[in-house]
């Protein structure tokens, strides 16, 4: 059976306002907190992205970091390119210097009749004399200074230099004359060998 009420309207008891309306706040706080809950996905979607992509752009600025290090790698290696150079150039400078010096020396010590000098080390008059004394160099050194001169010049040269007289193997038949070879040995313990025909 139905119950009916059968007083007046104004006289009826009302039911709460909130109770009404609170499934309208329930239903409101679902959809604030499910906006918020979208909301800072999207925000840390995109923050991940933006993560991905300056990430993707350092491995590039790497790579091309990597490429052109490799480039000029070659550069890189200053001091010992200039070590090497440097004992090349130093090493060259002694052994010309201590050649003509040597050659020189030797064309003062000996006597005022010698009519040429050679230094072992390439050709002489365009003759490859290899087989006998192997690589002489013309150097057309003629004795010019006085006697009392040149043994001036070599009491000077004599702290410098040291003279070892030796025999050359035979002559090359096609040159006339006697072939001596000289030790020349310098102060920094390099040396030398000439040969000198008289």
């Amino acid at each position: 059976m139905n119950s009916v009420n059968l007083l007046p309207g104004h006289l009826r008891p009302r039911e709460a306002a909130g109770a009404r309306q609170n499934g309208a706040y329930i239903a409101l706080g679902v959809l604030g907190v499910l906006l918020l809950a979208v909301t800072m996905y999207v925000i840390a979607l995109n923050g991940i992205t933006s993560n991905e992509n300056e990430l993707a752009e350092l491995q590039a600025r790497k790579t091309q970091s990597d490429l052109r290090a490799g480039a000029l790698s070659s550069f890189g290696d200053f001091q010992q390119v200039k070590a090497t150079r440097v004992a090349s150039v130093k090493g060259l400078a002694e052994a010309n210097h201590l050649g003509v010096v040597g050659a020189e020396a030797v064309a003062r010590a000996l006597e005022p009749g010698l009519r040429g000098l050679r230094a072992l080390g390439g050709r002489a008059g365009g003759r490859d004399l290899g087989r006998h004394l192997p690589g002489l160099v013309a150097l057309g050194r003629q004795q010019e200074k006085p006697v009392a001169e040149q043994q001036q010049k070599r009491d000077e040269d004599e702290d410098d230099l040291a003279i070892a007289v030796g025999h050359a193997h035979d002559p090359p038949p096609s040159e006339a004359g006697a072939w001596r070879v000289f030790s020349v040995t310098g102060a920094a313990g390099a040396s030398t060998t000439v040969a000198a025909k008289v």
